[in-house]
């Protein structure tokens, strides 16, 4: 894929770069909140597609975004293969942890397709309502899926998860189950409209550079292959959240189109001298939305000026703050299409 083709698919507006946000549908919105006092249970809501549509669509509304991105969370994968997924206020996701030895034991891989159909659904009415601006699917990345079906929960260093990438023989089952149906998700979500894919491996920072090629690279590699071979005109974006200067590698290797870059990445390393020729997404800090407009303004300006020569796609180096301002949003969107 052109950078040039990529760029016409992403970008309604032809004269500036493309913009949209991760979680650029959620609690930052007043009429995102007003919208889930309808259905208080998560996972419902996501399997709600009137609901999930009009999710998309407020941001859009607001903000006249380039792109949205799908209505949904990366848990009803596990959720659709059986695994008991809930969610509690104020604490997060909650899964029933997989038994250590056999971790593939209790899942079903019969199911999954029909339990996600209220998705795809979902995903044709966000493609129908957004007429000619392009929607993003996605997927969590195995090992990042992995992280929460073995801890159970979110944690800082997923301890457990870990030991069980490095002990336990069944781990690699869980990884290949993992991305086969991940790829089946992704191409169910291309089939219903979606014109762009992400791979989101929100946890890739915490393996060691042995493990990340295991469990982020190489399961990375194998699905955007088996994507490309099956509809090779799709653009893949990946981020490994965290991998630091082992995004390098994760560039090179894993096929993708667009590498997401975190807020901690010293953009440095990617600009034209380093001669990975690709398109680069995020690693503006959402913490600049929270503060003075001064130094929202400044950090744009910098970051503009730092890739002008390189194609890169405005975003931020992870979701909206539940805690933003709709207003700073809209001030960093004015700034970004100066």
């Amino acid at each position: 894929m052109t950078k040039q083709r990529f760029f016409q698919c992403v970008c309604e507006h032809k004269n500036t770069r493309p913009v949209w946000f991760f979680r650029q549908a959620g609690r930052y919105l007043p009429e995102y909140r007003a919208l889930r006092k309808k259905q208080h249970d998560f996972l419902k809501f996501c399997y709600t597609p009137e609901y999930c549509i009009e999710a998309v669509m407020q941001p859009i509304r607001r903000f006249d975004l380039d792109a949205a991105i799908v209505f949904s969370d990366i848990l009803v994968i596990p959720d659709a293969l059986g695994q008991p997924v809930w969610f509690e206020g104020g604490i997060g996701p909650r899964l029933q942890p997989l038994c250590a030895g056999n971790l593939t034991e209790t899942l079903n891989a019969k199911r999954y397709v029909q339990h996600l159909q209220p998705v795809y659904d979902g995903v044709s009415g966000m493609v129908s309502a957004l007429g000619t601006r392009p929607l993003i699917g996605f997927s969590g990345s195995p090992w990042t899926l992995a992280c929460y079906m073995i801890e159970g929960r979110g944690s800082r260093d997923f301890f457990s998860a870990r030991i069980s990438a490095l002990l336990d023989a069944s781990f690699p089952d869980l990884i290949a189950l993992l991305e086969e149906v991940i790829v089946e998700h992704l191409l169910r979500q291309i089939d219903a409209g979606a014109r762009v894919v992400q791979l989101f491996d929100s946890w890739a920072g915490i393996l060691s550079p042995r493990l990340f090629d295991l469990y982020v690279i190489r399961p990375t590699r194998r699905i955007v292959v088996a994507l490309k071979k099956s509809r090779p005109k799709i653009p893949v974006m990946g981020f490994a959240r965290g991998a630091g200067c082992k995004n390098m590698q994760f560039a090179e290797k894993t096929g993708i189109d667009v590498l997401t870059l975190d807020e901690t990445v010293d953009r440095a390393f990617f600009l034209p001298t380093s001669q990975v020729d690709m398109v680069f997404q995020g690693n503006l800090d959402p913490v600049l939305l929270l503060g003075s407009r001064d130094v929202l303004q400044h950090e744009i300006e910098r970051w503009k000026q730092d890739t002008i020569h390189q194609p890169w796609i405005y975003n931020l180096g992870h979701g909206v703050h539940k805690d933003t301002d709709p207003d700073q949003v809209q001030f960093m969107i004015d700034c970004l299409r100066k």
